[in-house]
């Protein structure tokens, strides 16, 4: 069972630092939207936290973790169709539609500031690695091809945590090719 979100500290971490002060006087703090993964019921749920207002995104009796935000819509990987898989969805979750179909682990999802591509992470090929898959539209029936990212680590290497760049040119991660893990970057 994973933890509930913990809101509260949050709410306290954000509340101590917008009251912060320094000799021009006290500063407001904006924080954006951010998506959490919290407990609800015994499965991992998405929850968008914005102004002080805790929303609930899923609505399943699975398990859906790895939000990311991106080009208007929301990938995530989720375990509904019986494995880990990576979906896409509207901002809401309201409409969400199924990415990749293997029974590997596909996890990890990250769309690139464009909305065409997402990267994500997967033990398809026994290792877990990056693989690309272009974004489908919410209403596609299909499936797109995922392909092996090639990031110059060894095949065996795991890799983990892709991040598109603001401009979608770089996409850094983490790899342990130099025996310990370390963050790199491909194009």
């Amino acid at each position: 069972m994973r933890p509930r979100v913990g809101y509260a500290t949050i709410v306290v971490v954000l509340a101590v630092a917008a009251g912060c002060s320094d000799s021009t006087g006290t500063r407001s703090l904006t924080i954006p939207s951010m998506l959490v993964v919290g407990d609800d019921g015994g499965f991992a749920q998405i929850y968008r936290l914005s102004d002080n207002l805790e929303t609930k995104l899923s609505t399943t009796a699975s398990n859906d973790v790895d939000p990311a935000f991106g080009a208007e819509r929301i990938v995530f990987a989720s375990d509904r169709d019986g494995n880990a898989e990576v979906y896409i969805a509207d901002t809401l979750m309201t409409v969400s539609r199924r990415v990749t179909n293997s029974g590997a682990t596909d996890n990890h999802p990250s769309i690139d500031p464009t909305g065409s591509t997402i990267v994500f992470v997967s033990d398809r090929s026994g290792a877990p690695r990056l693989w690309t898959v272009p974004a489908p539209a919410l209403d596609a029936t299909t499936f797109g091809i995922p392909t092996a990212l090639s990031t110059g680590s060894g095949t065996g290497t795991p890799e983990g945590a892709p991040a598109w760049s603001p401009d979608g040119r770089t996409i850094a991660f983490s790899s342990t090719r130099t025996g310990r893990s370390e963050i790199f970057t491909v194009p």
